[in-house]
């Protein structure tokens, strides 16, 4: 088809179009194209650059747009890209682009296999050069003398035929037939390698179509190839016949048209080539005519071609592709079952066991059975030292990505809302064309808010593809799948909205690390799965798959030292020469044996892929070997056809072949030569143009050098941030700190280490860190950091180590902070007073404010903050004086965001503050005005939302409560200004009685809670007004356990405002389940704490104090009215559970 397709030989053919980049979807400029250097009926290649891999490959794409010749090109790569050996030429990835599909390959430097043979001399001209790639008549084949091969073109001859008799031993053991083997499609390299390219005409040799059997080169042609018969191997050998007939005696065997050919190689016999030539050895002579037989049983095989001459050792071609499986019936039945039984629910299938004993292929193998027109398998895998942010995880969405790719505009039904966040984690969606109109991300990219968005995002999308497929996530080594990852198959897998879909994962125990209690936590079905070895009869029979031929005794005994472990079977099959060893087999022996029979260049390459973090570039491996592209891609096939390594074709990685490969070639050697080898890694890496940072920090730590590696894991780390990885974020920050000595970047190491903790809801880890970071500074920041550090204890429920932390800084700053509720009654009204005389006009200032003044109004603001859930009159104090000191300050942006929550506090006792507080938010809006600030915003529309809600108008509120939690969601660091938020606009939810919407918004809600760490959150949330939704899902239970004060740390004497609050959620649920006695109890038993409190100026509270007893005085007076006698309002609890209704709601009586 493409004649010297691959040849950098004479001048380079220009072009037909303009060069420029070309690449997929997702990297348009990968691939910078060089230059022409052939082309034929179905396609062009050309030479290009690879700027991922940094290599020079060739690139062959369509020379016609039709569908049948895309389809021909796809079928070449997909055949063949699996099949390797150092004598086929290596094929890379299929793209597409925005100019149509191409695939990459091997850039052969040679020339065609007839000039190589004669040295540069004369060679017979064809009129019929190239492939047709359909049934065609040709023209007529001619013949002119060459000089035949002798002397030194016969040694070269003799060197080269064994090396094409290996190549199609490759291909022949695959299953698959070249039919189009010439001297043009067979280049060789100046060192002498012969390589078999242009796979266009590749069929199996079963199931081809019959037409398609009579494409080829008709002078080439077998017999039987050209009358359209069924084809075999012996096709190709008929084929080297002809190019070795020719080699011998400078001449084809057979001229004529294409009807004349056929005849003649069905009735003649060559004249042989001695005749035409002297000096051809006797046996080469017959080896060649015996191809030339019309019978194909008659010729031999690629194997003899590959042994000639006769004697000479043939290394086996192991199949590429994975073997019979064998065994493991009842394992199989019982994933089929899960299967079976899932039906519309989500199902999950955990196999585990030691490495090396099928997990992977056991997984393959059932879903092999799925049908294949409405499944979707999609596979990921996890690595040890893993580099991407969201192990297996980052594969699957690739996977998907693909599939929605070729759905072109049809998979515009499949984008869910919060894509741009989903995209923020997962730039593989954001190729997809039809998921180009996506919405930008937002600011605020770097808080658990992101993520759980991206994640309900993630959730849709799955759900949507669920509905046209039945959907199977495979993941690999699960083992270490991080707790990043598992938010987003736990979303999958939610008992409120799950998606109808089968997780299999396959783990090697005993140790999950964080799967562990995940499974333990799920609430779907799982099936268990204790892989074990295989019975005596399944390692024998896999052994009769690896070994044909061999004697049963002999395998009998390979079966009974393998002790049925699948992997130790065939490294036993792979392993050279004789077993010397008596006694039990172990694995990691074997691997050892077999590896000291590699080459010293095999060797090194192979130590090299183990020594790295994870599958690393073949260039950067070059490069640390020290070795060139053409002898790097040699050595890898080679490894990769005897099993010792993988190799990418999309982004040209190298990974050993299995995971006990790298631990066994790893423990051989001693742990200087591990660093050393890791070092030239890391060398190598860093001179790459497309090193990642990740892997760049962790190769020199491997090496040893943790300095050189903390820069690149500050980097990375902070990069994982913004992918919003945050465990991952938190990993190599730590990898960081063992590596910097200076105290201010380890202070500006720890801050991130600790914000990377908060985010993944590590709170007390968060909050200790954030003090050693503090204890390395000395100054200002501390206070920051102190701070930060009791916001994360607060949360986490250590709330009185938080507030001993709040203490420390506002007796720094010298701020009072009052030592009692009355004290601080007292404090609330003198400076009530003080700003009545004073009133809230700011100074007129002539320079900025003293930092030390902007301090304290800002510690105020911050604790003030923090206090408001746990002791309302103190914060109520603390935001008074920062409002005061605003003023004096004349701030505008902090005078606007003290006004903001004075408006709100103002309006506590009611109507009768309405009009001040509504001239606070004037004054404030006109300020907000001024500055342009979104933060100003945020605290505007949280202020008119609790003026609205105190003013009994629940639907300003609710849409203020929502515009302020949408627009602090844009602010970073705006966390507890986003919670306030939501939680009273869950509140109006409750009091305007929209139960559906108010049930689905509180469990988001909770579950933020819940992975942020975030207990004094989730308390709030379901101990206040919104616990209606939970009671109306009759889980009264479940609230009940929540008001609890014990899994907060609390003691109910010294943090009453929130025995308050579970006060109210207890007797509430003790109401729902016909309890009234002990709710009235209750009641009776909290009144010195209320009492206590001095809350009740709040309107607010007051009426729902009133309310509450109320409604428990009625129900104690139900259960204990005559017969006939129950009290006029309807809210007598019914006896059936099911029937039970939440308890009214103050705007509802």
């Amino acid at each position: 088809m493409i004649a010297n397709a691959l040849v950098l030989a004479g001048d380079p053919i220009e072009p037909r179009g303009p060069l420029g980049h070309v690449g997929p979807a997702d990297a348009p400029d990968r691939f910078a194209l060089v230059r022409r250097i052939g082309g034929g009926g179905m396609g062009v290649v050309y030479e290009a650059h690879d700027r991922a891999t940094d290599s020079r490959i060739a690139l062959k794409t369509l020379a016609h747009g039709e569908s049948r010749f895309l389809a021909n090109l796809k079928r070449e790569f997909r055949l063949v890209q699996s099949v390797l050996h150092p004598n086929l030429v290596r094929l890379g990835g299929l793209f597409q682009s925005a100019g149509g599909w191409f695939f990459t390959m091997e850039l052969i430097e040679g020339c065609g296999y007839l000039t190589w043979v004669c040295g540069g001399g004369a060679l017979v001209v064809e009129s019929t050069a190239c492939s047709t790639t359909a049934p065609a008549e040709a023209a007529a084949v001619t013949s002119h003398a060459a000089e035949p091969a002798a002397g030194p073109a016969l040694v070269r001859l003799l060197r080269t035929l064994p090396q094409l008799g290996g190549a199609l031993l490759a291909l022949h053991a695959e299953g698959l037939i070249h039919r189009d083997v010439k001297p043009s499609n067979v280049l060789v390299t100046g060192e002498g390698r012969a390589v078999l390219i242009d796979f266009g005409l590749v069929r199996p040799a079963l199931g081809e179509s019959r037409s398609w059997t009579r494409a080829g080169t008709p002078a080439y042609m077998a017999p039987e190839q050209a009358d359209g018969s069924a084809l075999t191997p012996a096709a190709d050998c008929y084929a080297v016949g002809v190019m070795l007939y020719r080699a011998l005696s400078g001449r084809l065997p057979f001229v004529g048209t294409p009807a004349d050919l056929l005849l003649q190689k069905r009735t003649w016999s060559p004249v042989a080539p001695s005749l035409l030539a002297a000096g051809i050895p006797p046996g080469l002579e017959a080896l060649c005519l015996r191809l030339l037989s019309p019978e194909p049983a008659e010729r031999p095989t690629a194997g003899e071609i590959a042994a000639w001459p006769p004697g000479a050792a043939v290394r086996a071609v192991p199949a590429s592709r994975p073997t019979r499986f064998v065994g493991r019936v009842r394992e199989l039945e019982r994933i089929r079952g899960a299967f079976d039984a899932a039906g519309g629910s989500p199902a999950v299938v955990v196999v585990g066991g030691e490495s090396g004993l099928g997990k992977t292929a056991l997984l393959r193998e059932a879903t092999r059975w799925l049908p294949a027109e409405r499944t979707l398998v999609l596979r990921g895998r996890c690595f040890e030292r893993e580099v991407a942010a969201y192990p297996g995880i980052d594969m699957i969405v690739d996977a998907l990505a693909e599939h929605l790719r070729k759905l072109d505009d049809r998979a515009a039904y499949f984008a869910p809302r919060y894509l741009s966040a989903l995209c923020q984690i997962f730039p593989a969606l954001a190729a997809i064309p039809a998921f180009a109109d996506s919405e930008a991300p937002a600011c605020g990219g770097r808080s658990h808010e992101m993520r759980l968005r991206a994640a309900a995002a993630f959730h849709e999308l799955f759900a949507r593809v669920a509905t046209r497929y039945q959907l199977v996530i495979a993941i690999d080594d699960a083992q270490w799948l991080t707790e990043a990852s598992l938010v987003f198959l736990r979303s999958l897998l939610a008992a409120e909205d799950p998606v109808p879909l089968v997780v299999l994962l396959a783990a090697r125990g005993p140790d999950l690390g964080p799967l562990a209690p995940w499974l333990d936590a799920l609430a779907c079905p799982m099936v268990r799965i204790a892989l074990g070895p295989l019975s005596p009869a399944e390692s024998l029979a896999l052994l009769r798959d690896h070994l044909a031929g061999r004697d049963d005794t002999e395998l009998a005994t390979l079966a009974h030292d393998s002790a049925g472990h699948p992997y130790l079977l065939r490294e036993l099959t792979l392993a050279t020469g004789e077993r010397t060893r008596s006694g039990e087999l172990r694995v990691d022996d074997v691997l050892r044996d077999r590896a000291s029979h590699l080459a010293p260049l095999e060797r090194t390459v192979l130590d090299l892929v183990c020594a790295a973090a994870a599958p690393v570039a073949r260039c950067v491996v070059g490069a640390a070997a020290g070795i060139g592209s053409g002898e790097l891609s040699a050595v890898t096939a080679t490894l990769v056809r005897q099993r010792w390594a993988v190799s990418s074709s999309d982004d040209g990685a190298i990974g050993p072949a299995h995971d006990r490969v790298r631990a066994a070639l790893r423990a051989a050697l001693d742990e200087p030569a591990r660093r050393g080898l890791a070092r030239r890694l890391a060398e190598a890496l860093e001179a790459h143009a497309g090193a990642d940072v990740e892997s760049l920090a962790l190769q020199w730590s491997l090496a040893g050098d943790l300095p050189r590696a903390a820069g690149f894991a500050r980097l990375a780390g902070d990069r994982a941030m913004e992918k919003l990885a945050f465990e991952r974020a938190a990993e190599l920050y730590h990898l960081a700190l063992r590596g910097t000595s200076r105290d201010v970047e380890r202070a500006a190491i720890l801050t991130a280490l600790a914000d990377a903790l908060a985010a993944a809801g590590r709170g007390p880890d968060a909050a200790a860190t954030y003090l050693r970071a503090a204890g390395v500074l000395d100054g200002p920041a501390d206070d920051d950091l102190v701070l930060r550090a009791a916001d994360q204890l607060i949360r986490s429920g250590r709330v009185a180590d938080g507030k001993q932390l709040l203490v420390r800084v506002l007796d720094r700053l010298d701020i009072r902070l009052p030592g009692s509720p009355a004290a601080a009654v007292r404090m609330v009204i003198f400076r009530r007073l003080a700003l009545g005389l004073r009133g809230v006009i700011p100074r007129a200032v002539s320079r900025e404010p003293r930092r030390s003044v902007l301090r304290r109004i800002d510690a105020c603001w911050v604790v003030g903050d923090l206090l408001g859930s746990l002791d309302p009159l103190r914060a109520t104090a603390l935001h008074l004086q920062g409002l005061s000191l605003a003023l004096d300050a004349g701030d505008p942006h902090r005078l606007a965001r003290s006004l903001c929550i004075d408006a709100a506090l103002t309006a506590q006792p009611g109507r009768p503050k309405r009009r001040m507080a509504a001239a606070r938010l004037a004054q404030a809006e006109r300020i907000c005005t001024q500055v342009g600030s979104p933060q100003l915003d945020g605290y505007l529309a949280l202020g008119a939302g609790f003026f609205h809600l105190l003013m009994s108008e629940l639907d300003d509120a609710q849409r203020h409560f929502d515009r302020a939690e949408a627009t602090f969601e844009d602010c970073p660091g705006a966390c507890w200004e986003i919670g306030f938020a939501r939680e009273f606009a869950l509140w109006t939810l409750a009091y305007r009685g929209h139960l559906p919407e108010l049930g689905q918004r509180l469990t988001a809600a909770v579950a933020l809670c819940t992975a942020r760490g975030d207990r004094l959150g989730a308390f709030k949330l379901l101990s206040g007004p919104s616990r209606v939704a939970v009671l109306a899902r009759d889980e009264p239970d479940r609230l009940l356990d929540a008001c609890r004060m014990q899994p907060l740390g609390l003691a109910p004497e010294e943090h009453s405002f929130l025995a308050f609050c579970a006060l109210f959620g207890q007797v509430n649920t003790l109401l729902y389940l016909g309890r009234a006695a002990e709710a009235l109890a209750a009641l009776d038993a909290a009144r010195p704490t209320i009492r206590s409190l001095h809350i009740l100026y709040c309107q607010f509270h007051r009426i729902e104090l009133a309310y509450l007893r109320g409604r428990t005085a009625l129900a104690c007076a139900s259960e204990c009215a005559p017969a006939g006698h129950a009290p006029l309002v309807a809210i007598t609890l019914p006896a059936s559970p099911c029937s039970r209704a939440p308890a009214l709601a103050p705007s509802q009586v």
